[in-house]
């Protein structure tokens, strides 16, 4: 349903890409290349990958350690399992976190609004893809930056 839908608006959506910037050093550390173990890493941030679905798709939790307030990125396949990690590790989920808008990564987006209060994030450019829905989104453009606690995540426009 998605592909036709990007099919008949003749374009393809438009993913986005976050970044946890590092204030004592103002330098971007992308989600997926960071894997500091939260035990001897002292930014104010973590961020945990679980391998999750038939197709090993990663969901990512980024945490702010002084609020405890945690974000998921591309919320899907088993959000049971997203919700015990987080709840292992003390976290309340404010927010969902949305690179694009195929199943594999966003099948799980309901059943997270159904459990918690986050609210979406996701591209402007993304947000004709996804009609009526979604509900609660917060529409970004790259270069905008978002608070989770007091860690900024930058918003990483990444079209094709």
């Amino acid at each position: 349903m998605l592909a036709a839908a990007c099919a008949s608006a003749g374009e393809p959506p438009q993913p986005m890409h976050f970044s946890v910037v590092h204030p004592p050093c103002r330098r971007s550390h992308a989600v997926l290349a960071h894997r500091r173990s939260p035990v001897t890493d002292s930014r104010p941030y973590t961020i945990e990958a679980l391998k999750l679905g038939p197709m090993d798709n990663f969901v990512y939790l980024i945490a702010d350690r002084a609020s405890a307030r945690a974000a998921v990125v591309d919320p899907a396949w088993d959000v049971p399992a997203v919700l015990a990690r987080a709840a292992g590790l003390g976290l309340h989920i404010t927010d969902a976190l949305l690179t694009h808008s195929h199943q594999d990564h966003i099948n799980g987006v309901g059943a997270l609004l159904e459990a918690t209060d986050a609210r979406v994030h996701l591209h402007r450019d993304e947000a004709a893809f996804w009609g009526a829905e979604l509900v609660r989104p917060a529409l970004h453009r790259g270069g905008d930056t978002l608070l989770l606690g007091s860690t900024p995540i930058e918003v990483l426009h990444t079209p094709g």
